[in-house]
């Protein structure tokens, strides 16, 4: 009787259970996670094209003196009356550069010259008279030293004036004026005017790569001046230096005149070229990565000469492969 009374008590349990759980929300369905989609990824690219390259080093070259002449008051102290030229101005023997203040020394010279002129018409006079004998020889030479000495006082004042000028003794362009302005004390052998011979104008550039390049003394050059080459060769080479010497000079190249100097280096043709910013160095090692069927592969590359935004390759890559630019 126990027994069935616990095993009724069981029944009722299990039933009162089974409907509890009835009554409590149905689980969702897990979900599965979602599936990410790889991210293509944009590469800026280049082809391996084949064609010509030229190794050259561009220099800006200008007209310069070989040699400079100095031109300086050495006569006297003055002060500084006026320039009659300035930088950049092209003049002839006897142009007049630069001058002092001395005053009026026009009207000294008039003065003497009057002076003069009137000694010379006295002594002729006494000269006549001597020769007719109606003066002394004592009278002639009064006359005779009188006119020396106006001649003399007025060569002096001629003189005077001429040290106070700057006078080109020769063709050439003026290349610099000190700053000077009028009422400055000049000091004698003080460098006032720079003039530099038309003749003798040389054509120097500098680059860095000059050292590093082997280009030697007689290296044929490409000279470019408005729209025009002209044949030339390096002259002279010191550090990075260079020194040219064209095969004709243009009426419109004057001092300080820029033209561009192309100085071949190297050259190759019908060769593999590769955009510069495909390679990439570590050490003493060059690589491209190719891109093949979307993928990146990473290929060691020989490299030859370079020029602009190519390099020559010599082992590494085919034509018409796609490099992938940094």
């Amino acid at each position: 009787m126990k027994f069935r009374v616990i095993t009724a008590a069981l029944l009722i349990l299990i039933i009162v259970v089974s409907s509890a759980c009835g009554l409590l929300p149905e689980e969702d369905e897990r979900l599965s996670p979602p599936i990410k989609e790889a991210r293509s990824i944009d590469y800026r690219t280049d082809t391996v094209i084949v064609g010509d390259i030229s190794k050259v080093i561009n220099l800006f070259a200008q007209w310069k003196a070989a040699n400079r002449i100095i031109y300086s008051f050495s006569e006297y102290n003055a002060p500084f009356l006026e320039f009659y030229v300035q930088p950049g101005d092209v003049v002839k023997a006897g142009d007049l550069l630069a001058a002092l203040d001395i005053g009026d020394i026009e009207k000294d010279i008039r003065d003497q010259d009057l002076s003069y002129q009137s000694a010379k018409l006295s002594y002729d006079r006494t000269k006549e008279r001597y020769d007719a004998g109606t003066v002394s020889q004592y009278d002639l030479r009064i006359a005779e030293l009188t006119l020396q000495d106006a001649e003399n006082k007025l060569n002096d004042l001629l003189e005077y004036k001429n040290g106070s000028l700057l006078v080109a003794d020769r063709e050439g362009t003026i290349l610099t004026t000190l700053n000077y302005e009028k009422g400055d004390m000049v000091n004698t052998g003080t460098s006032i005017v720079t003039l530099v011979e038309n003749d003798d104008l040389i054509l120097q550039g500098t680059n860095s790569l000059i050292r590093s390049s082997g280009v030697q003394v007689g290296k044929e050059v490409i000279i470019k001046s408005n729209n025009e080459e002209i044949e030339g060769f390096v002259s002279e080479i010191n550090g990075n230096l260079v020194t040219i010497e064209p095969s004709e000079i243009k009426s419109n190249w004057e001092l300080g005149t820029t033209v561009i100097a192309t100085i071949p280096i190297d050259s190759a043709a019908n060769v593999l070229l590769v955009h510069r910013n495909a390679i990439k160095t570590v050490g003493s090692r060059s690589y491209v990565r190719v891109l093949t069927d979307g993928v990146a592969i990473e290929r060691t590359v020989e490299l030859g000469i370079s020029s602009g935004s190519y390099f020559e390759v010599i082992s590494g890559l085919s034509e018409g492969e796609v490099v992938i630019l940094n």
